[in-house]
């Protein structure tokens, strides 16, 4: 493997400190039986500097529901 360039070294490595974040879905799902469909989407936390991976569920694609979802990011 060859080795990597001085761009690539030159930050440090912490986890999630610059990261992707994609959509993926929607993917139905159902509370219970006997309950409603709803639609879920999965937001998936990529590290640029790592190559971890982090996915939460989030409830919709509005403004709202990305903000709920990155909060809990952050807590996590």
């Amino acid at each position: 493997m060859a080795t990597l360039s001085v761009e690539r070294l030159d930050f440090p490595l912490c986890a999630f400190a610059r990261l992707g974040l994609d959509y993926a879905g929607p993917f139905l799902t159902r509370q219970g039986r006997g309950q409603a469909t709803l639609k879920r989407y999965s937001c998936l936390f990529t590290c640029m500097a790592t190559h971890g991976v982090h996915l939460e569920m989030a409830y919709g694609l509005h403004t709202d529901f990305f903000l709920d979802t990155l909060c809990r990011f952050c807590v996590s």
